[in-house]
């Protein structure tokens, strides 16, 4: 998509070899004017995290065309890619902590308490809570090792592995996270 929608009407008619560092700019430059097809940009433009994707795109091309011989250099190396603008990550801070704990307190239904206790102890997405089993607790122990997940249109998919090595993990949870669980766990009669 990141090749046909934009790239190829703003570059595609030079031959590779005859593309320059200043046209790339040219073409970034562009980029950070450009319109975004989603509703998810506040200011209707491409974010520059986006347009640093059109970078990385460039670039595996530029390099396979170095490997294969048709150019020497790739002018991607006079070339800067796009500033990441997405924004860190905001955590809870210690008082938010307490006040979503003191709203959990409220919630009566045991499996919606778990979930959301089990989103803040772990910081797993919520994809892969619900597609933890409850094999994957053991004395206090939540196991990560199956890539797991619901998806809307299929239910529960377990994988063999996780998406990533980072993904692979144990987590120690505290008595109460297991007071709740178990809570959940009798109602439910698994």
């Amino acid at each position: 998509m990141l090749l046909d929608t934009r790239i190829l009407p703003a570059l595609g008619k030079a031959y590779v070899q005859d593309l320059s560092a200043r046209q790339i700019r040219e073409f970034y430059k562009k980029l950070e004017n450009a319109k975004t097809t989603n509703n998810r940009s506040k200011n209707g433009k491409l974010s520059g995290t986006y347009r640093r994707h059109y970078h990385q795109l460039l670039s595996a091309i530029l390099n396979f065309a170095v490997k294969s011989g048709y150019i020497t250099i790739s002018p991607m190396v006079a070339v800067d890619p796009p500033r990441m603008d997405t924004p860190e990550a905001a955590f809870l801070d210690m008082e938010d902590i307490a006040k979503v704990m003191d709203t959990l307190e409220n919630i009566k239904d045991p499996m919606w308490k778990a979930f959301f206790i089990l989103e803040m102890y772990t910081s797993c997405r919520p994809g892969k809570l619900i597609g933890l089993d409850w094999s994957d607790l053991k004395d206090g122990i939540l196991t990560i090792k199956a890539g797991s997940n619901y998806i809307k249109e299929k239910g529960t998919v377990r994988t063999d592995r996780p998406k990533t090595k980072a993904s692979n993990r144990e987590i120690v949870l505290p008595k109460s996270v297991l007071k709740i669980l178990e809570k959940w766990k009798s109602q439910t009669g698994s």
